[in-house]
């Protein structure tokens, strides 16, 4: 499982490898429906009666949208973008795309579902965020060298309304594809290895937020409608994982554990 969307009642699981996405009652977690015919998907979004899903395809082929109605669950229309795509952000009736292959982001009209403008920004480009003013924020996790060392060029990079690139801040290291922001969307959150940085809208630079040194590899991180910070450890892969709970002032509050690899977080109202 790559990730999962909550569509009001319903909830899409995107199951990356399998190359499908399984719909299923949110309240009882029953199987609906089984979408097939994607490929590799990673990330969904929705806007009215319908709903986008990005895919890889391939290491080799374009990325590419699918078009998905979401009352019949069938695929309408692909609409092919850059290599690798990944996260998915929607303003002012704009898809925009991070092609975690490349150093771009493709916007497509979601009236016209035609892709209108392709933007370079930093290496890697994975997760957006639409902050408080409005701007778009894409984390770029950073390329690697020839001797597939890490290039340390991690970045994050500011669109404004005019879909302009208006800040970019160079991180000097490489970074996790994820990204969050705290709950009236001032302040950005980031890691790489067990370290979360923070970024307040308008600074210049970032900070050091939490250290972990009792983790062994953060892999998912996720804020509660209450503020508190929710990461994923995924221990390396050889065991299960655990969850590392923090408030708002970074102060640890409670670990418990979890499957294998765990990725990502969703919180919705009883």
């Amino acid at each position: 499982v790559q990730s999962m969307y909550v569509n009001d009642t319903t909830a899409f699981i995107l199951v990356n490898n399998s190359n499908k996405v399984e719909v299923v009652d949110v309240d009882e977690m029953k199987l609906v429906h089984t979408i097939s015919g994607v490929s590799l998907p990673r990330y969904m979004i929705t806007e009215g009666d319908y709903g986008y899903i990005s895919e890889w395809v391939s290491f080799t082929d374009p990325g590419r949208i699918s078009i998905l109605d979401l009352k019949t669950y069938e695929i309408l229309d692909t609409i092919n973008v850059g290599f690798g795509a990944e996260a998915l952000a929607i303003r002012d009736s704009k898809l925009y795309v991070s092609n975690n292959f490349e150093n771009t982001l493709s916007i497509m009209d979601l009236n016209t579902r035609e892709i209108i403008q392709t933007i370079s920004v930093g290496s890697a480009p994975a997760a957006m965020i639409t902050d408080k003013n409005d701007d778009l924020w894409v984390v770029c996790s950073g390329g690697y060298n020839e001797d597939y060392s890490t290039a340390n060029n991690g970045s994050l990079v500011q669109l404004d309304t005019n879909d302009e690139v208006a800040q970019e801040i160079a991180l000097g290291m490489n970074v996790s594809g994820k990204m969050v922001a705290n709950v009236d969307l001032s302040i950005l959150y980031f890691y790489s290895g067990t370290t979360v940085y923070s970024y307040n809208i308008g600074d210049e630079t970032y900070d050091t937020f939490i250290e972990n040194t009792a983790a062994i590899s953060f892999y998912g991180i996720g804020i509660a409608p209450d503020g508190d910070m929710y990461i994923g450890d995924s221990k390396g892969f050889q065991s299960l994982g655990s969850v590392y709970v923090y408030d708002q002032t970074g102060q640890e509050k409670e670990e418990f554990e979890v499957g294998r690899g765990p990725n990502g977080f969703v919180f919705i109202s009883e």
